[in-house]
């Protein structure tokens, strides 16, 4: 039998869609900013074993992305829960993170940084970073 390693279990997210950047400003100090709500993941469960290979697929806006976010807890979800080799994706997030990778399709660090200040953040976070890997790969691509 398979190990579970991510279990998805009754998720769901809702955002809430500002007509503005001022009213989520806002929002943020007066509770009477209205807003409309946008489902992008309603009451989801899945399980994915060790050694399966998954894809998402799904139209734009069909919740993938913050499937995958919320996995890695960059967003928080409404409801349900999460768990990652066994462990709660939130309590045990750094632990967790030590295992796993992602990419994603814009750049998470502020344009402000550059390549030598991030690897400098990396290895603060990452137990195994390796800083001379990382300069490797850019100079290769």
């Amino acid at each position: 039998m398979k190990d579970t390693v991510i279990k998805f279990d009754n998720v769901s997210k809702i955002y809430k869609l500002y007509s503005s950047t001022r009213k989520r400003l806002l929002a943020i100090f007066f509770k009477n900013i209205k807003y409309k709500k946008k489902k992008a993941v309603d009451e989801v469960s899945f399980e994915i074993k060790r050694g399966d290979s998954v894809a998402l697929f799904g139209k734009n806006g069909a919740g993938k992305s913050t499937t995958i976010k919320a996995i890695l807890n960059i967003i928080k979800n409404d409801s349900g829960t999460i768990s990652v080799f066994g462990m709660d994706h939130i309590a045990n997030e750094r632990k967790i993170k030590q295992r796993i990778a992602a990419v994603f399709d814009e750049n998470p660090f502020n344009d402000v940084l550059n390549a030598k200040e991030i690897n400098a953040i990396m290895r603060r976070i990452y137990s195994k970073w390796e800083p001379h890997t990382f300069m490797n790969y850019l100079e290769r691509f």
